[in-house]
């Protein structure tokens, strides 16, 4: 749930400032062919997606190796 969620933010973030940057870069001199930020669905998709799959491996690693262990075992190792 928090990688999901992290991953949404960091995706509106990027699309906020890609909306940003391509406002701005008239006004700092580069033209629309030299300069101009593209976000696509399927990019946004894989963004989330790869934010999804290190929340899972990075939480469910630990998680699953200490479910395996006697409870005692695993706290002693925190």
């Amino acid at each position: 749930m928090l990688a999901g969620t992290g991953g949404l933010i960091g995706a509106m973030i990027g699309i906020g400032l890609s909306v940003l940057a391509a406002r701005l870069a008239p006004a700092l001199g580069a033209t629309a062919g030299t300069f101009a930020p593209v976000v696509t669905v399927p990019s946004v998709m894989v963004s989330v997606g790869v934010s999804l799959m290190i929340g899972i491996v990075a939480g469910g690693y630990p998680a699953n190796r200490a479910a395996r262990m006697r409870p005692i075992e695993a706290l002693r190792h925190q």
